[in-house]
C-alpha cells in the first residue's frame, strides 16, 4: 500500500492560525516543486483519499458545517497530472474524519464523525475498471467508535489506530484489526493486546515491510477538557513501530526515529524506500500553524534508517487534507488553514528530488532549495575539485554555478559550517578565462579583495561560508591536492 491516512477534525479549530516559521534546512515555500491540479467540487475539510489502478479518490469530508457522503475520482495521466474530478457512488451515510484504504480492488471507508456523533461503521465497495464504484456494502463494524484516527492495510488485514471516541477527548490508545475475506467482507475486528503509551488523535498510520507505523498526532497532555477548549493539547513528533505477526496481530510498540517537526492532521505516504510526512498542523499555547514543510526518511530492511530531513515544501500551509500517492507522484487535496478552506489539488513528482536521492545514498549531507526550483546539496566527503565535479556528474548535477548576487546570498546563507566549499568556477589556461563547469553565463562574480590571484597554479574557485570573516566571497586555490566539500546543484 503506497499511501494512506491522516486527517483531523473540527474540534481543533480554536486559536490563531499562522503560517509556520521557516525550518532549518528549508528555503521559502517553492511552488516549482508542486504543480496545480484540478479543483474538487467544493472547499472541503477532513476528506479521506486513496489511489488505485490509475485513479485517485476523495471520500467524505466536511463543508459548510455539514459532513459529506460525496465520493469523487480523477484519472492519473502518464505525466502525473489528474483529469477532471467526477462523482461516483456516494457513501451510505455522511462522514468526516473518516479513513479509507484499498485492497485487491475493494475500497473501504471506516469510522468518522457525523451529526449523531462518532461512528464505528465500515463500508466497502468494488472498484470498477473505469474508476467508478459499485454499491457500498456494510462490513463488520469497529469495536470502538473512531474519528481522527489512523488506518492502514497490509497483507489482507485492516488496522485502526488511536483517534477520538465517543465522549473521549483525550484520544484512544488502542489498536484493532480485521482480516479481509476473499469477497471483500471483513471478519470481526480484534483489539490488539498492545496499546500506544497514551491516547493520540489526528495521527497518521502506515504499514511497510510487515511493520505498522504510527506517527505524530496530538495528545491531551493530561487536561480533561482540552478537546473542547483547545488548551493542554500537545502535538507530537514521535514515530512508533510494531511488527506484525503471521496471524496479523501487531506486536509491542517501539520507539522509532522522531520527525523534526511535531505534526497533527498531516499526510504520511510511502514511495519506494522512503516515507514522506507532509504538511499538517503544529500548535503552541499562542498559535496554531498550518505547516507547509515536508520531511522524508529512508526505509531500511529493519525499519526507519537515519533521521528525518526536509524535502521541498508545499506552496502553502495545509492541514486536515487528503493525501495519497501514485507511481512517483504525491497528491495533496483540499483541507485548509482554519481561516481558509481549499478545493485545490496540488501534486509533486518525487523522481525529480535529486538532492534527496543523493542524501539517501550518503553522498550529500544537506539539501536546500532555491526560489527558482534549483536544488543544492553539500557533499558528504572532502575531495579535490575534479573529483567533486565527477561526483556531481554521476548524481545528475553540476558543481554550483552562481548567477546573481541573490543566488550567491541564498547559497551562502544555507551553507553548513565548513569555512569554504568548492563551486563550479574554474580557470582555463588555454582560453585565459574563467568559466562555469556547466557552461552557464559567467557575467556575475563575487571575488574577495585581491582575488583571483596566482593564476598560473590556482585554477579553481571556492566560496566562504557565513561562518567565515568574509561570508559569500570567493577565492581561487589549487584544484588539487586541496580537499574540500563542494556545492552540487540540480537545475
Amino acid at each position: 500500500m503506497r499511501a494512506i491516512l491522516l486527517l483531523g477534525m473540527i474540534f481543533t479549530s480554536f486559536g490563531v492560525v499562522a503560517m509556520e516559521p521557516a525550518q532549518q534546512g528549508e528555503v521559502s515555500t517553492d511552488e516549482s516543486f508542486w504543480k496545480d491540479g484540478p479543483s474538487i467540487a467544493g472547499k472541503t475539510w477532513g476528506t479521506a483519499s486513496v489511489s488505485y489502478n490509475g485513479y485517485v479518490y476523495v471520500i467524505g469530508g466536511y463543508r459548510n458545517f455539514h459532513s459529506l457522503a460525496n465520493v469523487q475520482y480523477a484519472k492519473v495521466g502518464t505525466d502525473g497530472a489528474l483529469g477532471p474530478w467526477q462523482t461516483t457512488t456516494a457513501l451510505p451515510a455522511v462522514a468526516t474524519g473518516l479513513q479509507a484504504a484499498v485492497h485487491n480492488g475493494y475500497l473501504y471507508a471506516v469510522g468518522g464523525f457525523s451529526a449523531p456523533g462518532t461512528d464505528k461503521s465500515v463500508y466497502y465497495t468494488k472498484i470498477k475498471s473505469d474508476g467508478t464504484l459499485g454499491a457500498w456494502t456494510p462490513a463488520s463494524s469497529l469495536n470502538s467508535r473512531r474519528y481522527a484516527f489512523g488506518l492502514a492495510i497490509d497483507n489482507g488485514y485492516l488496522y485502526a489506530v488511536g483517534g477520538l471516541g465517543q465522549r473521549n477527548f483525550h484520544g484512544l490508545a488502542s489498536t484493532e484489526y480485521a482480516k479481509i475475506k476473499s469477497d471483500g467482507s471483513l471478519e470481526d475486528w480484534t483489539y490488539s493486546e498492545h496499546h500506544l503509551p497514551y491516547g493520540v488523535r489526528h495521527l497518521a498510520v502506515i504499514v511497510h515491510g510487515g511493520t505498522l507505523y504510527a506517527a505524530g498526532g496530538m495528545t491531551c497532555n493530561g487536561v480533561y477538557i482540552c478537546g473542547i477548549t483547545g488548551q493542554g493539547m500537545l502535538d507530537l513528533p514521535n514515530v512508533r513501530s510494531a511488527k506484525i505477526g503471521s496471524d496479523g496481530a501487531p506486536g509491542a510498540w517501539q520507539d522509532a526515529a522522531s520527525m523534526q517537526v511535531p505534526r497533527a492532521e498531516f499526510g504520511l505516504v510511502a514511495l519506494g524506500n522512503k516515507f514522506f510526512a507532509i504538511g499538517g498542523m503544529f500548535s503552541n499555547p499562542n498559535q496554531t500553524y498550518a505547516l507547509s514543510s515536508v520531511e522524508v526518511i529512508e526505509l531500511g530492511s529493519s525499519g526507519l534508517k537515519g533521521t528525518w530531513h526536509f524535502a521541498p515544501p508545499l506552496p502553502e500551509g495545509r492541514m486536515d487534507f487528503g493525501v495519497t500517492a501514485a507511481k512517483d507522484y504525491i497528491y495533496a487535496i483540499a483541507g485548509g488553514t482554519h481561516s481558509h478552506v481549499y478545493d485545490s489539488t496540488i501534486y509533486t513528482d518525487t523522481s525529480t528530488y535529486h538532492c534527496e536521492n543523493a542524501f539517501i545514498k550518503g553522498d550529500i549531507s544537506q539539501c536546500y532549495y532555491g526560489a527558482d526550483g534549483t536544488q543544492y546539496g553539500i557533499t558528504m566527503a572532502l575531495d579535490t575539485w575534479e573529483n567533486q565535479k565527477a561526483l556531481a556528474s554521476s548524481l545528475g548535477g553540476n558543481l554550483a554555478s552562481i548567477r546573481s548576487s541573490a543566488e550567491n546570498k541564498g547559497v551562502m546563507d544555507n551553507l553548513a559550517t565548513a569555512n569554504e566549499v568548492w563551486i563550479g568556477y574554474h580557470y582555463s589556461s588555454q582560453s585565459s578565462s574563467w568559466s562555469w563547469s556547466d557552461g552557464s553565463d559567467a557575467s556575475f562574480t563575487n571575488w574577495a579583495q585581491g582575488e583571483p590571484n596566482h593564476r598560473t597554479s590556482e585554477h579553481c574557485a571556492t566560496m566562504f561560508s557565513k561562518a567565515y570573516k568574509t561570508p559569500g566571497k570567493w577565492r581561487n586555490i589549487a584544484c588539487s591536492p586541496s580537499n574540500l566539500h563542494a556545492i552540487i546543484e540540480w537545475r
